[in-house]
């Protein structure tokens, strides 16, 4: 049996799941592929040379990457390891990576350009800087050797680690000091060319898997700090409704209880850093802490937004349905004309609920304070965001504040901008009892304050022509996002069905966005979830009108597009 009050770890529980007659197999990490957390961002783990924030080279030639974003299961760290080794050209064994520091990146010159990790764009959008530091690194310790071989830098070669030229070779680890001294009079231009690639588009081994089956990757939910103590909080089950009173005293004397903590609302003083109004206890085990506070009598006033429901967002849709909305897509003619002429028109209306993330990682953060510094561990999407919200909670200088990037058990746009919540909940409840602190939230927390996917009401309607085939289509989308969110936007709220793929002759879709009270954001691919499923429904409805094959309808409303 499972002590609910013990410090539970995931190497224990793979050792009583194994010993209680499954089978584990254990081996070892090569060192050379182990993902850590660097402990200082300036160093290097031997007596190496940094060439540039990305990476540095030791004497014994390991190459340690510095990646600054998150690993969340996408294979991140994999993913910019071979980006910088594909233009360093050093052997794939040679690598090791570490998270990046973002106390140097925020304090410093934001030096690793972008390192929120989202919308799939890790290498999409951001592999052009990635490369460019690798090729960057590369071309400087061509120099250093140039200038040390009385050479031009032309004459020099770089491959899998090895610097050559004539009857000089050396490795790059040689090299590595001078080249950190080096400032390039132009960067080189990095391989666009998938002929030119040694690594790239090669299946190469996940860097951080070894490390998960093994149990050693450190989850923010793994953290352990001497002297600290957990809290569970319950804040306001309606959103932005007050705290009125608790009785403390029901539970005080109950075993590990150590204090109460009100917390108080901050509602968006930065992207996603909602801290609801509630309460939290804290003590010597979360289960402790969490069944004193589910035993504690507390009075809330929720607030006249106790009245909205899904009805009321219903019955607001069915209204606005008949107004006219902003205008973000119009081709062709008198779309709204035609189909009120017509006499061949299908109509359909969807609608997408509001939706949770979900994560299989229970939301959590811990805080340290010191009269130095603090520390923060937090399952963040963008590691920069939580040093500004704890900054902001505690009133300290930016400098002061060090976020240990760790793995993500689930991501899904649910922990973008600094898992905010819980971080500011973490920050606050350490200060006030004077002691590090894991905040974490039961999943009928997570359910009930999750920042949710935006609920959307869409109406529909097209005007088939003599084949069948649409040559009008009106949708008018009704979006319901906290406080009409520019995060929630027109980008977001019109892509797939604004932009669909769908070539109509006539078209227009407009949109309304309506404020309101539960926190939202992007919960993975935000818009194209909704707008997708609701086009490709409507699709369907359209082909079967016509008697057309679903696939055959969609080839044929797809054709001249450039694949």
């Amino acid at each position: 049996m499972i002590d609910m009050n013990s410090k539970l770890t995931r190497r224990t529980l793979i050792r009583s799941m194994s010993a209680a007659g499954g089978m584990i197999v254990g081996f070892q990490v090569p060192g050379a592929l182990a993902a850590v957390i660097a402990p200082k961002p300036w160093t290097t783990p031997t007596d190496g040379a940094e060439i540039n924030a990305w990476l540095a080279i030791d004497a014994d030639g390991t190459v340690t990457i510095r990646v600054p974003h998150t690993e969340q299961g996408q294979g991140g760290l994999t993913s910019v390891a071979m980006m910088i080794a594909e233009e360093l050209d050093v052997p794939w064994n040679s690598i090791q990576t570490v998270f990046a520091d973002m106390n140097r990146h925020v304090n410093y010159g934001e030096e690793y350009i972008v390192t929120t990790t989202h919308g799939s764009q890790l290498v999409r959008s951001q592999h052009p800087h990635i490369m460019q530091a690798g090729a960057s690194a590369r071309e400087r310790l061509k120099e250093a050797a140039a200038h040390a071989w009385g050479l031009d830098r032309s004459q020099v070669t770089a491959q899998q680690g090895v610097l050559s030229a004539n009857a000089h070779s050396a490795p790059y680890a040689e090299f590595a000091v001078a080249a950190g001294e080096i400032t390039l009079s132009e960067e080189p231009a990095i391989k666009t060319d998938p002929d030119e690639w040694w690594l790239l588009g090669n299946s190469t081994p996940r860097i951080e898997v070894p490390l998960k089956v093994n149990g050693s990757a450190h989850f923010a939910i793994d953290t352990q700090i001497d002297g600290m103590v957990y809290a569970a909080v319950k804040s306001c089950p309606v959103p932005w409704g007050r705290l009125v009173s608790f009785d403390f005293d029901q539970v005080s004397d109950r075993p590990g209880v150590i204090a109460v903590v009100e917390l108080k609302a901050v509602p968006g003083k930065t992207a996603y850093s909602d801290m609801q109004n509630g309460v939290a206890i804290v003590a010597d085990t979360w289960y402790r802490a969490k069944t004193a506070l589910d035993l504690m009598p507390i009075e809330w006033d929720f607030g006249s937004d106790a009245q909205v429901s899904n009805d009321t967002q219903a019955e607001t849709a069915q209204r606005l349905w008949e107004e006219t909305g902003d205008v973000s897509n119009e081709v062709g003619g008198d779309t709204l004309g035609m189909i009120a002429d017509s006499d061949a028109v299908v109509s359909s209306e969807y609608h997408r609920p509001y939706e949770t993330h979900a994560r299989m990682e229970p939301i959590n953060a811990t805080v340290s304070i010191t009269d130095e510094r603090i520390d923060v561990w937090s399952p963040t999407q963008n590691q920069a965001t939580p040093i500004m919200l704890v900054a902001d909670q505690l009133g300290r200088d930016p400098r002061d504040i060090y976020v240990n990037t760790v793995f993500l058990g689930g991501a899904f746009g649910g922990n973008g901008g600094g898992n905010t919540a819980v971080t500011r909940q973490a920050a606050e409840i350490a200060r006030q009892v004077g002691r590090p602190v894991k905040v974490v939230w039961s999943r009928e927390e997570d359910i009930m304050h999750d920042k949710q996917r935006p609920p959307v009401h869409t109406r529909l309607s097209a005007v088939l022509g003599d084949n069948g085939l649409p040559e009008a289509f009106f949708s008018r989308a009704v979006w319901f996002t906290q406080n009409a969110a520019e995060r929630i936007g027109p980008a977001t709220a019109d892509i797939s069905i604004a932009t669909m793929p769908y070539q109509v002759p006539n078209r227009l879709h407009e949109r309304h966005n309506v404020a309101a009270h539960i926190p939202t954001a992007t919960h993975r691919a935000p818009g194209v979830n909704q707008n997708g499923f609701i086009i490709e429904q409507f699709a369907d409805e359209l082909a079967l009108a016509c008697d057309w094959d679903p696939l055959d309808w969609r080839i044929e409303m797809t054709k001249g597009l450039e694949p």
